[in-house]
């Protein structure tokens, strides 16, 4: 009668080594897409935050830029981007053909478990204002205008241009 009780305990063994198995892929695969969403969110608010740094780089540099135009007085600028900032990243391509099917798959080169970035996006400028003392001037206006549209090849309606109070 001994060898009919190992075997139930070997059998119960195993089944629990099955759920074992079972929970740590399971677990395995719930890290595997909590990390991919967590590195997700944290590209997205990264190119959002780049996004604003470029907006406010522009911004900044115009108003160094339209501060030295003769008659433009004191002068704010709120610049207007549309989209986000994006990141072309270097890729690895693998096609194969196994009977007959064309297979194709790409995968993200990582240096140091980060992406390797070939080039930086910025996001297109949709719009200008100006806010600036001169701007009753029309003299002033339209240097303001000329100035937007040839730095940031913007079209005239893209540029609002407002009195300071």
């Amino acid at each position: 009668m001994k060898p009919i009780d190992d075997k139930p305990q070997n059998k119960k063994f195993k089944i629990k080594k099955e759920y074992l198995f079972i929970v740590i892929v399971f677990v395995l695969v719930a890290v595997l897409f909590l990390s991919n969403s967590l590195l997700s969110k944290d590209l997205f608010s990264s190119s959002k935050n780049k996004s604003l740094d470029y907006a406010t780089t522009i911004e900044n540099k115009l108003v160094n830029l339209l501060s030295n135009v003769d008659g433009v007085g004191k002068v704010k600028v709120m610049v207007t981007v549309d989209g986000s900032a994006s990141e072309v990243v270097l890729k690895e391509i693998e096609e194969k053909v196994e009977n007959g099917i064309k297979t194709r798959t790409e995968s993200v080169v990582l240096v140091g478990g980060k992406p390797y970035v070939l080039s930086t996006e910025n996001p297109k400028i949709n719009g200008v204002c100006v806010v600036c003392e001169g701007a009753d001037v029309l003299g002033v206006q339209v240097k303001i205008i000329e100035i937007l549209t040839t730095s940031l090849k913007l079209d005239a309606n893209c540029v609002r241009i407002i009195k300071m109070k």
